[in-house]
């Protein structure tokens, strides 16, 4: 075999090898697409704390209650969202979720959405710094970017590495004072090879290497 041909195929063999390794869960409507409601949530999802809402760019906290700072417009996703709630103060606490499974043990994923801090002009007024926390089966693995109250939307990720099939992913606030953000556009993708797969890699690339020195020499 040639040695481009063969550089050739073990890079598709590794490449194919990455793609079996890491396959993308299925996320259900991450674009959060559902009716307007007050303590209620898009298809897909599940209420876990508290009494998340589904707003749009007229509607806030579910009906008609004034944004603290009024959105720039949809977030990049468009359509509707969800917004969750938090006050230290009064012990309250919104978190939504939903179960999600064809995880690969030990693969590293990446979960990005959009969020936005429009606050609420509502009972103790939900307009503090606040940022999106990511739970999984209930334990805290990131968050996003403190946001202060503004009209803009803001791109956030973060990275985890799979330890079991099925996972619940879920969404809250940092606990402090009162706020209110906004989420939208949710995503979960595959995001690097398994380190065997790495390892795999670089095991190749050091064959051929290794050959291109012996016809040197020769």
């Amino acid at each position: 075999m040639r040695r481009g041909s063969f550089v050739a195929a073990m890079t598709m063999w590794v490449l194919g090898l990455a793609s079996s390794a890491a396959a993308a869960p299925i996320l259900l409507n991450g674009s959060l697409t559902g009716p307007i409601a007050n303590n209620g949530v898009p298809a897909g999802w599940t209420i876990l704390l508290g009494s998340p809402d589904t707003n749009d760019i007229n509607n806030n906290v579910g009906g008609p209650t004034p944004f603290a700072a009024l959105p720039i417009g949809p977030s990049p996703d468009g359509g509707t969202w969800v917004g969750i709630g938090v006050d230290s103060t009064s012990l309250f606490v919104e978190s939504f979720g939903q179960t999600i499974g064809g995880f690969d043990v030990g693969s590293t994923y990446l979960l990005s959405w959009y969020a936005g801090n429009f606050g609420a002009l509502t009972g103790p007024n939900y307009t503090n710094t606040s940022a999106i926390e990511v739970l999984l089966d209930g334990s805290l693995i990131g968050s996003g970017a403190l946001l202060p109250l503004g009209r803009l939307w803001f791109p956030e990720s973060i990275m985890f590495v799979a330890t079991s099939a099925s996972h619940q992913l879920a969404f809250r606030l940092l606990n402090g004072p009162p706020a209110y953000l906004s989420i939208d556009g949710i995503q979960l993708t595959a995001a690097v090879p398994e380190p065997a797969t790495l390892l795999l890699l670089g095991t190749g690339l050091a064959v051929v290497a290794a050959r291109r020195r012996m016809k040197r020499r020769a």
